[in-house]
């Protein structure tokens, strides 16, 4: 798998040194709109003869969504953004034993229904979206949800403020190695982004962690995702009461019918056939052929 990688990130480091210069042309948000805006800017590159590329970025930091080649048929070949499945995969295996004991030693009951969220506490994240409607999840069901953040930033005094005296475990900044861990607790990954969310790498690993998520429609990823997976779900973005109810069906569907391994591990399989290195590294391959 690190192979891959290496070979994908060589490939696309080509690609960008063909680019000729950057125009801001359009918004990409979820595969839908193409119209004019500010946040979103595409550069152009030559592939060969017969295929112009666009990679989509996000000026405030810099970073793609994904890689788009048109073809001189008018054909799109699309690479999605990806994570190391079989290593989340393999760690979600190995971990499912130990979740009781991970739960426990953050505070969290047995029987709750764990909401995680994973990123930086800044505003485009919008994680105070997710602090809003867990107070009110947690006031129409008491003791039936806890929160599990794990990340930090400017916004976290804000929300030990607002989820005061709520089932919440601040878990601070997980690394790679850590993070598994956090996804083997919990129920449910939520990500209530704004458009500078260009795509969303925290959700393909709870997925290939056999963990649905909860996205907001402007996160770069929510399409793809939710297309690939009924167990990924799309609010609009800041509908604090879409969001809440996204939650209650969640915890509702656990108390009704759990959540088995096989179902944890046909999701790791969609994310294996999708969303894998290989099918980028097999576009950008053929594309260069």
């Amino acid at each position: 798998m690190k192979n891959k990688l290496i070979l994908t990130l060589i490939l696309t480091a080509i690609v960008a040194q063909l680019g000729f210069g950057q125009t801001r042309l359009f918004t990409y948000n979820t595969g839908v709109d193409y119209t004019e805006g500010e946040w979103h800017s595409v550069d152009p590159v030559i592939l060969g003869p017969s295929y112009i590329g666009i990679r989509l970025t996000c000026p405030d930091d810099g970073s793609a969504s994904r890689f788009l080649v048109f073809d001189l048929g008018g054909r799109l070949h699309s690479a999605p953004y990806f994570v190391d499945n079989d290593r989340f995969s393999s760690e979600a295996e190995r971990l499912r034993p130990e979740r009781e004991k991970i739960r426990a030693g953050w505070g969290i009951r047995p029987d709750a229904c764990v909401v995680l969220y994973s990123g930086k506490f800044i505003p485009k994240k919008r994680v105070m979206d997710l602090a809003r409607a867990f107070r009110i999840v947690c006031e129409r069901h008491p003791g039936k949800f806890h929160l599990l953040l794990a990340g930090e930033g400017p916004q976290r005094g804000a929300l030990e403020r607002d989820l005061s005296g709520l089932p919440v475990t601040f878990a601070g900044f997980l690394n790679q190695k850590e993070i598994p861990r956090a996804y083997a607790a919990a129920d449910v990954m939520v990500m209530t982004s704004d458009w500078g969310e260009t795509w969303g790498l925290s959700a393909n690993e709870a997925l290939a962690s056999g963990v649905p998520v909860v996205l907001s429609d402007q996160c770069g990823c929510a399409e793809d995702l939710s297309n690939a997976t009924a167990e990924a779900k799309v609010f609009p973005m800041g509908d604090v009461q879409r969001l809440v109810a996204l939650l209650e069906d969640r915890r509702k569907e656990i108390a009704d019918r759990g959540w088995s391994i096989s179902q944890r591990r046909e999701l790791m399989k969609v994310m294996r056939e999708r969303f894998d290195a290989e099918n980028t590294i097999t576009t950008v391959r053929r594309l260069l052929d």
